[in-house]
């Protein structure tokens, strides 16, 4: 048994992406502690999602310091590692000298993209890390399932909710008055709700529904790129999670990049069809959606008119913007809903809690992200990078799906997008090859 650890141990010493795929995994079994079991503490101390966090992180850095490492980042990948550390520095300064708190994940960033520019795993290796964050993510989703099914753990419906709060709000879009009881069944598309005993729709340990949402998102589309029980259990799982969630945003988000996927597969495959009709006969399904859509929700559930209103607030600080304060203000003196904590669509978001410098640095980010998943479906590496990047970007027109002050899942995915579809010389590992 030792020396069957120790054989584990070197494997993941000698792997470019174990220290990426230990901190991922254990990021995820951090959420996944603090949702269902939020009191649990260590001999009375910290609590155990808080210690199992720092313990990933010093494995993890542990296995970076003693891997070999294929070099330094370069080209795209260093630009846009960079970028993303100048966006966390400035949102964390920014935020710091306005008194906002930050998660402690965000809090290690930096360290996490410090490690990736010294040695980051590209190709891939930066699969293999991909995979182990979607297994963390396929078992956090389905024990938390079960668990809220068995009636072990709450809904999200039934913790830290002041229904009376909620009652009394002045809902501007009647659809979210339906986290109310059970009311979204009658509005929302859950067919799996009554059979499971689900009050509605489910967001499991992901805290929210249109959390949850994007997370099937990344299994869906990253499953379709895979391989075997991957591709069963990714995509299997994502698909499940878009019924249950039922967040019309990322039923968007996994047309575009389920579409994408396609275009490049079918792209690289000889056809009497030009590349341009091609283009055109993916695109369709999710140009349908659109149109169905916005025909079905006009308002697309309160946005239209929660949109203009965060647009006055920018101009009142347009170049370092409002922050969390100013649109905290803004619903307490009722020109927001309470539903609107945020500008549901990512750029716009960073421009009115960050300004123009902030909406810039973003920019910049997906910009680049979207070029190394070109770059890298155009020379035959695949299309799970650029799969993800369009996946993460269309769900982002409708919602805030990637945060920059608190970092979350879709943050960890799209760095796994733009390592996925990057390529640096790696050494040989004396580890397995990975699964292609």
């Amino acid at each position: 048994m030792a020396g069957r650890w120790r054989g584990v141990i070197k494997v993941a010493r000698d792997d470019p992406a174990a220290f990426l795929a230990v901190w991922l995994v254990t990021d995820v079994a951090a959420q996944f502690v603090l949702a269902v079991l939020p009191d649990a503490a260590v001999l009375g101390g910290p609590s155990l999602g808080l210690v199992i966090a720092l313990a990933g992180w010093v494995i993890s850095l542990v296995l970076w310091i003693r891997t070999r490492g294929p070099g330094p980042a370069t080209g795209l990948l260093r630009a846009f590692l960079v970028a993303l550390l100048l966006l966390w520095a400035f949102v964390t300064v920014l935020g710091n000298v306005r008194g906002e708190s930050a998660g402690i994940n965000s809090l290690m960033a930096p360290v996490l993209l410090l490690m990736l520019l010294a040695k980051p795993p590209t190709g891939t290796r930066a699969v293999r890390a991909a995979d182990a964050f979607a297994w963390a993510l396929v078992v956090a989703a389905l024990v938390s399932l079960v668990l809220e099914v068995a009636h072990v753990i709450p809904s999200w419906y039934e913790v830290g909710v002041d229904w009376d709060a909620l009652r009394l709000a002045d809902y501007r879009a009647p659809l979210q008055a339906i986290a109310l009881e059970s009311g979204e069944k009658a509005n929302y598309w859950v067919p799996l709700a009554s059979l499971l005993g689900l009050d509605g729709r489910w967001a499991g340990a992901f805290v929210h529904p249109n959390i949850a949402g994007p997370v099937g998102v990344f299994l869906l589309v990253f499953g379709v790129t895979r391989t075997r029980a991957r591709r069963v259990f990714f995509g299997g799982t994502g698909a499940l999670m878009l019924v249950l969630t039922s967040s019309r945003s990322s039923w968007g988000a996994a047309l575009a990049g389920l579409g994408v996927a396609a275009a490049v597969w079918w792209l690289r495959r000889p056809s009497r069809l030009s590349a341009g009709w091609r283009a055109v006969i993916v695109a369709l399904p999710a140009m349908g959606f659109v149109v169905v859509a916005v025909a079905l929700n006009p308002g697309l559930t309160g946005r239209s008119e929660v949109w203009p209103v965060f647009a006055d607030l920018w101009r009142q600080a347009p170049f370092l913007g409002l922050g969390n304060q100013g649109i905290s203000d803004a619903i307490a003196a009722g020109d927001l809903p309470m539903w609107a904590t945020h500008a549901h669509n990512v750029p716009f978001d960073a421009l009115v809690r960050y300004g123009v410098l902030g909406f810039a640095l973003v920019v910049i980010v997906l910009g680049i992200a979207t070029a190394l998943g070109i770059a890298a479906a155009r020379s035959g590496r695949g299309a799970a990078g650029i799969a993800i990047v369009t996946a993460l970007v269309v769900g982002g027109l409708a919602d805030t799906t990637i945060q920059w002050g608190f970092w979350v899942n879709t943050t960890y995915a799209l760095i796994l997008a733009a390592l996925i579809s990057a390529s640096l010389p790696q050494r040989p590992a004396s580890g397995p090859t990975p699964v292609p």
